[in-house]
């Protein structure tokens, strides 16, 4: 049957710590701790060097501040074990501020689903963690069990974020960046045809791009199709040869400067070259095809007289959201369960299998709680929606959604060809 050809992680339930070793971590976050600036600084460090949570999240230097603010001291007696392998509470991340740390790991119980990514801690051995090191980084994102128990080996001094307070941080971090981009905006002519909300989507797409001095942003003559906000730093404009002008923009100030924004119109050349004059700059980028497949074609818009107008292709392909209604319908009441593939950030991911025909289905569950406290609601249904309008061989699909008291579910196809992560070299 399938039961015996699928394997499935086992999950037991351990505890946060050993607390006869003198590390005790409540369920509950703890108040942060005061910080020298040394200490901020060395927390601040850890996080940039990262490279699990800087491959999936945009860091800031804002960003950080401000994770580094709501992490708080924990004394660890030698011996401690902080994380024990398998453990599902994975509430935690941490870095070493003094001491060190013994990683062991079971292969034969290990779970390639779990959080197998355990920093970039410094030490003597590869199998261990000294002062800068970081380890527990999934747990902020996803709560997925811990794929090593990490020891402490002598007496040692962490800093500890939890995963609820990292996320809030994450979430107002965005807003408010997603608010100011929008603002910026607001300043370009060519998007007063936009409603509040269409600005705020493009916002979400802006690119963040970093130059350096006497880097060309475009050059005269060369076919266009991105829009840049000059964020922070300077640039020259130079035609024919000639400097035109220089601008400057500055973040702290709120000053900010726009160029290349017919490129989001047509493929017309550049009526001239802008190089960084400064040693670094910052910019937002959006080209025009990403513009396209948000909005539609800008062009389109301002014709048909902005956000009040009758876009046609946009209403088109909002039709297109909802599901087939010829399609073969499939009843969750039809499914048996089979058993846990994972966890995620705001729910579970279990394996369930048709009665009558035996095909296999992923169902992906959301906390209604969580996405009414995280104000995600349209989040989640712009995901069903654009999941329903993709048919793709490369893209999971999606087949149903169900309803329940206190969650949503997602019918997904069932990709079961292991984690990436096995297919590595070894």
């Amino acid at each position: 049957g399938l039961h015996k050809h699928l394997r499935f992680a086992n999950r037991k339930a351990v505890g946060a710590g050993d607390a006869a070793a003198g590390l005790t971590l409540s369920s509950n976050a703890k108040p942060p701790s005061p910080k020298t600036d040394q200490e901020r600084q060395d927390i601040a460090a850890a996080l940039r060097n990262n490279k699990n949570l800087n491959n999936v999240l945009d860091l800031t230097e804002d960003r950080i501040k401000q994770v580094v603010d709501i992490a708080w001291m924990e004394p660890v007696r030698s011996g401690a074990e902080v994380i024990k392998q398998g453990d599902t509470k994975a509430d935690y991340f941490y870095v070493v501020q003094e001491g060190s740390f013994k990683i062991i790991q079971d292969r034969a119980h290990e779970n390639p689903g779990a959080d197998a990514c355990l920093g970039d801690g410094k030490g003597s051995d590869a199998m261990t963690i000294g002062p800068g090191g970081s380890f527990g980084e999934l747990a902020l994102l996803y709560n997925a069990p811990r794929a090593a128990t990490i020891k402490a080996t002598s007496t040692s001094i962490l800093w500890v974020m939890d995963r609820t307070s990292f996320k809030k941080v994450l979430m107002k971090s965005t807003a408010d960046q997603v608010d100011a981009y929008t603002s910026y905006l607001d300043q370009v002519e060519i998007f007063n045809a936009l409603s509040n909300s269409e600005k705020k989507a493009v916002a979400e797409s802006l690119e963040e791009r970093h130059f350096s001095m006497d880097e060309h942003l475009f050059q005269q003559g060369e076919r266009g199709d991105t829009f840049f906000i000059l964020c922070d730093g300077d640039v020259s404009i130079t035609k024919d040869g000639k400097v035109l002008t220089k601008l400057t923009a500055s973040g702290s100030r709120g000053t900010v400067r726009f160029f290349g924004e017919r490129a989001l119109l047509s493929n017309e050349p550049r009526a001239a070259t802008v190089t960084v004059t400064s040693a670094t700059a910052k910019m937002l980028a959006l080209d025009r095809d990403s513009f396209n497949l948000l909005l539609g074609p800008l062009q389109d818009i301002i014709d048909n007289g902005g956000s009040d107008g009758r876009r046609n292709s946009f209403a088109q392909g909002a039709q297109g959201t909802q599901p087939d209604e010829r399609r073969e319908k499939v009843f969750k009441q039809d499914l048996q369960r089979v058993g846990v593939l994972g966890f995620g950030g705001v729910g579970a991911v279990e394996l369930w299998e048709h009665r009558e025909d035996g095909k296999v289905y992923a169902l992906k569950g959301i906390s209604k709680g969580y996405v009414t406290a995280a104000g995600m609601e349209e989040a989640v249904m712009k995901e069903r929606n654009i999941m329903f309008m993709v048919r793709s061989p490369f893209i999971v699909r999606l087949y149903e959604t169900y309803n329940g008291s206190q969650t949503l579910y997602f019918l997904l196809e069932a990709a079961l060809g292991g984690d990436f992560g096995d297919c590595g070299v070894s």
